[in-house]
């Protein structure tokens, strides 16, 4: 909290504002909420620090398991589930505790009941509660919104006058507005947004000396880094299979559609 190479709000300010508290200078805050619950419930320990990776990976099991349930069958609702438990990156990133394990779960909540919502609309105010969370847990899952909106612009536009999908979407707009809040204040203060968001814009970031850097938005160069980091994390019969179950998503057809959400979300 107090590196020179990484400075913080609570050296910057005297007395510390009380906007401070609405979030992290480096990252949203859900993920550092809740281990700061663990820490103070379980003492400080390795197990506290991971007690939330490892419900969360059991949350994921679970949403994932109920997705492919609703969308293809129990059979194969199994099988995804065995193929899930059994890779080694999935185990490994619920014992390391990275932010990802706690928003993996929140997005498979979100696309589980987004494929509800066509048939039940209520189902919207919990895409808002899940896509809200996994945004408050770390600002990747921003493709989850460009997903579902795209989406409904496509094949759902009759929803966007139906008062469930704006109630879903007030729910994640009051659960990510402490963080809205945050970074308002922070470029009145600062002139700049989080460490992620200035990295992102290109701001400068003169109070983090060691994380000068831009975020890469040209998805066409990080593909080669992406392809060789499946081939470091899994093995080529695995990345195979995926790639082989990805192509015959895209091909997926159910009740005459098109392009399922499902196949919708994989693209994005």
């Amino acid at each position: 909290m107090f590196s020179d190479r990484q400075t913080t709000p609570w050296q910057w300010f005297h007395p510390i504002p009380w906007w401070v508290d609405l979030s992290f200078h480096d990252a949203p805050p859900l993920f550092f909420w809740f281990e700061h619950l663990g820490f103070r419930l379980l003492g400080v320990s390795s197990l506290s620090a991971v007690y939330l990776s490892v419900v969360a990976g059991l949350g994921s099991a679970i949403a994932l398991y109920l997705l492919l349930k609703a969308h293809f069958s129990r059979s194969r609702a199994l099988l995804g589930l065995v193929a899930l438990i059994t890779l080694n990156p999935f185990v490994w990133i619920h014992r390391v505790a990275l932010l990802e394990s706690l928003m993996i779960p929140f997005i498979l909540i979100t696309w589980y009941a987004y494929l509800r919502a066509e048939n039940d609309k209520r189902w919207y105010w919990l895409v808002g509660l899940g896509g809200g969370l996994a945004l408050a847990t770390k600002y990747t899952a921003i493709f989850l919104i460009l997903a579902i909106v795209s989406h409904l612009s496509y094949k759902r536009v009759k929803d966007w006058r139906h008062r469930h999908w704006w109630e879903g979407l007030i729910v994640s707009f009051v659960i990510v507005s402490p963080i809205i809040l945050y970074n308002f204040f922070m470029v009145i203060n600062r002139g700049h947004f989080d460490v992620q968001l200035a990295a992102l814009f290109g701001q400068s970031i003169y109070d983090w000396p060691g994380l000068v850097t831009k975020v890469r938005t040209n998805i066409f160069s990080g593909l080669g880094p992406t392809l060789a980091s499946m081939g470091a994390f899994y093995s080529w019969p695995i990345v195979i299979i995926a790639m082989w179950s990805a192509y015959r998503l895209l091909h997926y057809r159910r009740s005459k559609e098109a392009l399922s959400s499902t196949a919708w979300f994989t693209l994005l």
